[in-house]
């Protein structure tokens, strides 16, 4: 059972997974008291034995993002795939060190609480609208009474042609 989802996965499966055919919590437990599996991460598993990964990180994140599709789910029919600079090192593509893993999804995917929201950091304070439009033309002007107010309502400054 764990095998079929470990040998599609580099060895990896979720405890998700794991559950679906049919492995209980107290088996893993087991498993993973007698070293036959190793846990990397919450919910996530390896064989025991399965070898050097070098992109161990990156498939982690990966299964997290998604850890009850199966292994075929994730291949015939993709909904997340690895993107920007953590593709290009997974290709080979140059040398890179990405701060964080990057995956492009078809669906909204919530981070954890204790998750870093990449980003830069931004205020959130309706005086930001002000500072912006003091700061140039890179914001559409906006009323200055809803800014006060929390109720931002952007004008476009500028017209189509008729």
């Amino acid at each position: 059972m764990i095998e079929e989802l470990s040998e599609a996965q580099h060895g990896y499966f979720t405890r998700a997974q794991a559950h679906d055919v049919g492995v209980s919590d107290v088996q893993l437990s087991r498993a993973t008291d007698y070293r036959q599996i190793r846990r990397l991460d919450h919910g996530i598993y390896r064989v025991a034995g399965a070898g050097h990964d070098e992109h161990a990180d990156l498939r982690i994140a990966w299964l997290r993002l998604d850890p009850k599709r199966r292994p075929r789910e994730r291949t015939k029919n993709p909904t997340i795939w690895v993107s920007h600079q953590s593709a290009a090192v997974l290709l080979g593509l140059g040398t890179f060190i990405p701060p964080k893993h990057q995956f492009i999804s078809t669906v909204r995917k919530q981070l954890r609480s204790d998750a870093a929201c990449p980003g830069p950091p931004r205020r959130t304070d309706p005086g930001s609208v002000g500072d912006q439009r003091r700061d140039g033309s890179h914001v559409a002007p906006a009323d200055p009474d809803r800014s006060r107010r929390g109720q931002h309502r952007w004008r476009p400054s500028w017209r189509l042609p008729p």
